[in-house]
């Protein structure tokens, strides 16, 4: 034993003491082989010519040494010119990669009779050159694969007795002469060609060990194949055109892997039962409709099964033979309902994909689960895309399940016992179903829960719904209607991921609960749980649209913009924007508001939001608009105004928003400016003093205006204090203790200094509106100082 490690390792350092001559084969380098004893690899990239790679190898190595030699991405332009012969080295392995090579010239290649693999991929050969191997007729690995190869002929590989592996795998080949290939193939990849027929190409290959004939242009295999191939072990032969499997399958009893997916399938006809041997079966994306009870017969050995995407609309039972099967995909398929009593009795089974089909319904739930120890083995389960409403305890009972994904379907209840003895799960998907509430939760017990997703269901309070999550760590609740929480929700859990203590994460993005006033105290209080509340909400309150702020005045959360143009107008539809949905905008409101049913405001037939601020509300409408697409993004407005029982020309608000922003627009032109830009202007001009005196104007104007509401104002905040008001002066107090001056749309020529030239006449003209608007005023309430 000591001899032969210590020739091992003389054979080593010597390759390697081979290759301090490094240098002297510049630009091509060397390393030792790391497997095979006394072999080295030589590499010549970019050379500039074949004549440059035979002068820096000449002489270099002694024949004791095995070479094996790469050139790639070179310039071989004179490759007829010289001979590999030349080099004077034991050349056992040929690499010719990248070449840009057409043709092979035969005297290159003469007296290269130790060489074993030749490959020359990934060029522009166009046919075998069949000439060239009476010269290397010990090769036994042959790979012509990625070139432009459009045929092979019958007496291409007849000089090559020791030929065990053909690549010829993207080429063009169309045609295939009969008993093309030598009868000592092994291995044969013909796949990635134009193949329409294999011609009786491979009938004779009884030595055939794997076989690749995949992505050609094939319908049948019959009386293709091997008659006889006992060794054959794996056979691809995907995405074709086959609509039936040859009955010579039942000759291949060493077939352990097996490829026919991507065809024209209708049947699997019963040629896998009865093998023992297969361990892979590969038939997603065919057409296949049934599945016999025997199947599977006698092929209990089976370890991963693929059907995903075909027609199949019922088990049979079929899968109750393997009794090794670990996972099976049955995804993307008809079915309508599934039992749990198909996998009963599949001790191995790890992996179960049902997703994208049409069960409406599990069944097949035992009374006492752990008389099923199979069903306690199971990981991973997805259960999406589906039509369930219900889960019926059929689940209960999974121990060892890990994963369970049910997102996507039409939960509208969840129970305990729906979760019962699922000690080991991690990860729980319930997003995009219609649950409105999550209190299974709080009875069932999920010691290992780590992430829960319940994002886009109708869930609308949490309370107490986390008290079965001890250690869960990531919570999705966005895109709910979720309008209150409680620190009871996670008062009995605390995240702990593998042992180490960190904060739950919430995610509540797109839920009115962002949008209350005390969220700050709520985010203040979860932080004292090791609990943390995350995400976006789209808030605006109209500036115009008076609200009270005294501390006993309720405010409720308006449902989101979308929700509201249902409850007003149930035939009214949002316009969509490709794939793209507006983003929810919240509006704060008055509590009292909600109090009054909700119409359309046909009276005045206008498009526009209506909060009337007389003594009832009386009519509130919602039209949002599609605004065009730009750069694919929705953009959608809805207008919103308010006006009193008086004939006072309408305050009015437009209040755009979309997806990816919530910036408010510029003001109209003709009735807004903002207040900003005035001062701005004014502080520009070049009489400083007359703008001043525009500026207590417009100001006066604004109190006016202001005040003018007062009577309806009354009437309102009448309903929401808890205590009568008695006199005007009281009223008036609260309000401009509570109120500031609205933004109010100003003149358009006092918007701009260069407007100068009109500015008496307009200044004369609003004074004299002003003097109106006093006169009215006093005859109702007299303005309090501002």
């Amino acid at each position: 034993m000591a001899t032969l490690l210590y020739t091992i390792f003389s054979f080593t350092a010597g390759a390697s003491l081979h290759c301090a001559v490094r240098r002297e084969i510049s630009p091509c380098t060397c390393s030792p082989h790391h497997t095979f004893a006394n072999t080295i690899i030589v590499t010549c990239e970019k050379m500039e010519s074949f004549s440059h790679v035979v002068d820096v190898l000449q002489d270099k190595f002694t024949p004791d040494f095995q070479i094996w030699l790469k050139i790639t991405h070179s310039q071989l332009l004179d490759f007829d010119e010289r001979r590999f012969a030349e080099m004077n080295i034991n050349i056992k392995d040929l690499r010719l990669y990248h070449n840009n090579l057409s043709t092979l010239p035969i005297t290159s290649f003469q007296n290269l009779t130790k060489v074993d693999f030749l490959a020359v991929a990934d060029n522009s050969i166009q046919e075998i050159p069949r000439e060239m191997f009476e010269f290397m007729s010990n090769l036994g690995t042959l790979d012509f694969g990625r070139n432009k190869i459009k045929s092979i002929r019958s007496d291409d590989f007849a000089r090559l007795k020791n030929l065990k592996v053909v690549v010829l795998a993207s080429n063009e080949i169309e045609l295939l002469e009969k008993d093309c290939f030598p009868k000592s193939l092994l291995n044969l990849h013909i796949g990635r060609n134009k193949i329409s027929s294999l011609n009786g190409a491979l009938r004779n290959l009884n030595d055939i060990k794997m076989l690749f004939i995949n992505a050609n242009n094939l319908t049948s295999l019959e009386e293709e194949l091997p008659e006889n191939a006992p060794h054959l072990m794996m056979l691809m032969a995907s995405n074709n055109h086959l609509e039936k499997l040859p009955k010579t399958f039942k000759n291949f009893v060493a077939l352990d892997t097996c490829y026919v997916n991507n065809n024209n399938l209708r049947s699997l006809d019963r040629l896998f039962s009865h093998r023992n041997s297969l361990i892979r079966l590969y038939a997603e994306h065919n057409m296949i409709e049934y599945l016999a009870e025997d199947e599977f017969l006698k092929s209990e050995n089976i370890d991963e099964i693929n059907l995903n995407s075909n027609l199949i609309t019922s088990l049979n039972k079929s899968l109750l033979y393997i009794t090794n099967l670990r996972s099976v995909n049955l995804g993307r398929n008809q079915l309508r309902e599934f039992s749990m009593q198909e996998i009963y009795k599949l001790m191995k089974l790890r992996y179960l994909t049902l997703s994208d089909n049409r069960i409406e319904k599990l069944t097949g739930r035992h009374e006492n689960i752990a008389e099923i120890p199979s069903l306690t083995l199971l990981y991973n389960l997805l259960l999406d895309n589906n039509l369930l409403k219900s889960l019926d305890g059929a689940l209960a009972g999974l121990g060892n399940l890990r994963r369970l994904i049910l997102s996507n379907n039409l939960l509208e209840n969840i129970y305990a016992e729906d979760f019962s003895r699922m000690e080991e799960l991690e990860i729980l998907d319930l997003s995009n179903n219609r649950l409105k509430s999550l209190e299974a939760f709080s009875m069932a017990y999920l010691p290992t829960l780590e992430t829960l997703n319940a994002s886009y269901n109708l869930l609308t309070t949490m309370e107490k719904d986390f008290h079965g999550l001890p250690v869960m760590c990531t919570a999705d609740l966005s895109h709910n209607k979720i309008a209150s929480m409680t620190t009871d929700l996670v008062s009995n859990t605390r995240c702990s991921n593998h042992g180490v203590v960190n904060k739950l994460e919430i995610f509540l993005q797109e839920n009115p609960v962002l949008c209350d006033e005390n969220l700050p105290q709520l985010v203040a209080m979860f932080e004292m749980y090791y609990a943390r509340l995350m995400g976006i909400a789209h808030c605006i309150v109209p500036q115009l649209l008076p609200l009270p702020a005294n501390p006993q005045s309720s405010l409720i959360q308006q449902p989101p913009i979308e929700l509201l143009a249902s409850i007003m107008n149930p035939n009214q539809q949002l316009p969509l924007g490709g794939n793209q949905m507006p983003s929810i905008v919240q509006i704060i409101v008055p509590a009292q508001s909600l109090q009054h049913p909700l119409t359309n405001d046909k009276q005045n037939n206008t498009e526009e939001l209506v909060i009337s601020t007389s003594t009832t509300i009386s009519s509130i409408s919602v039209e949002t608009t599609s605004e065009g697409m730009m750069n694919d993004t929705f953009m959608s407005s809805t207008t919103l105004s308010y006006e009193d029982s008086s004939s006072v020309e309408p305050l009015r608000s437009s209040i755009p928003f979309s997806q990816s922003t919530t910036n408010l627009p510029e003001p109209d032109k003709d009735d807004e400016i903002d207040d900003i830009q005035l001062n701005e202007d004014l502080d520009n001009s070049e009489d400083y003093q007359e703008n001043e005196e525009k500026v207590k104007k417009q100001r006066d104007r604004s109190d006016f205006r202001y005040v003018e509401s007062f009577e309806s104002e009354k009437s309102i905040l009448q309903k929401f204090e808890p205590d009568p008001i008695e006199n005007d002066t009281e009223l008036k107090n609260i309000i401009n203790e509570n109120y500031q001056p609205s933004v109010l749309p100003v003149p358009k020529a006092l918007s701009s200094s260069k407007n100068s030239e009109n500015d008496n006449e307009e200044l004369q003209e609003h004074q004299q509106q002003d003097q109106q608007l006093e006169e009215l005023n006093e005859q109702n309430i007299n303005a309090p100082e501002v």
